[in-house]
């Protein structure tokens, strides 16, 4: 199944994100529905990872940029594959079958 990381990564821009403590973050999307992420492993409530464990849904982006960017202080992208996120020169990282990288915040 081909990705699409920035089609992706744009709806996660939409969503809301709020943080639920112990590591866990309730994302809303813009259709209505309401999941419960943890960002790093990524893990999301909704049905599409129910389907597709292995996948990040967009609703994990969203939490893990939420998580790096409150906790860490960096701001995440996200590529289809490893070579894409080498090219940035940047800490990388996987994030479910989705490569992605950090930059510090200005």
């Amino acid at each position: 199944m081909e990705r699409h990381s920035k089609r992706m990564e744009e709806k996660a821009r939409k969503c809301k994100v709020r943080s639920l403590g112990d590591g866990l973050y309730l994302v809303a999307s813009p259709s209505g529905g309401e999941y419960v992420v943890d960002p790093v492993t990524p893990r999301c409530t909704c049905d599409w990872h129910k389907h597709h464990p292995e996948t990040a849904c967009s609703h994990a982006i969203a939490a893990r940029r939420e998580h790096e960017e409150a906790v860490i202080g960096r701001r995440v992208s996200v590529w289809n594959d490893e070579a894409d996120a080498r090219r940035q020169h940047r800490p990388r990282f996987r994030l479910g079958d989705v490569w992605a990288t950090s930059r510090a915040t200005a």
